[in-house]
């Protein structure tokens, strides 16, 4: 759950030797109902240097308003590895450098994940008890200088992923707002 979530990232920020390359499963969906999301998973300071395996699950509703650096994962690390996991209503307020709807810079792997969901109807779903319109779920990504639909800036490999993010920044792209890495199939 969002706890869990937020209780990783603190750890892996004080106690970067044990945590930050540790490997992390996700054993179901998590829906975060709208919670602000004011960590992220690794940083410039302590990367992101383990394992996210998504099992095919999504992260659903995170909210970001503050921070250099956007996305669930802020830093994934040379030796970091996100895959099966797909991010939805990942909304970033435009306030973060750099930002994407998985992760904000990636000098690792992003193999087999997803961000947003581009629905453009009026149908509606209950969430959380409340009746919401399939469009409110898309993510919307907003950065100062690069924004991406799953990475603000790519200098790892991308592997099998996709975006269906709303993206707006100075340097925008659906999958990378900047590459300067490998973005396969």
């Amino acid at each position: 759950d969002y706890d869990d979530l937020a209780m990783m990232a603190r750890m892996i920020q004080s106690g970067p030797q044990e945590y930050a390359s540790a490997d992390y499963v996700q054993t179901n969906n998590i829906n975060c109902t709208e919670q602000e999301w004011a960590l992220t998973i690794g940083t410039e300071d302590v990367p992101f240097a383990g394992t996210y395996e998504g099992n095919d699950y999504y992260i659903l509703s995170l909210h970001q308003s503050r921070g250099k650096i956007g996305g669930l994962f802020g830093v994934i690390a040379e030796r970091g590895v996100v895959r099966n996991l797909s991010v939805i209503d990942l909304d970033c307020a435009g306030q973060a450098d750099t930002v994407g709807g998985l992760a904000g810079i990636n000098r690792g792997m992003i193999i087999g994940c997803g961000s947003g969901v581009n629905l453009h109807s009026e149908a509606t779903i209950f969430r959380d008890g409340e009746l919401v319109t399939l469009s409110s779920l898309n993510s919307q990504v907003n950065g100062i200088a690069y924004a991406g639909g799953l990475v603000g800036c790519n200098q790892g490999i991308i592997q099998d992923s996709r975006s269906n993010a709303a993206v707006c920044g100075k340097t925008a792209g659906g999958i990378a707002g900047k590459n300067t890495g490998t973005i396969r199939n």
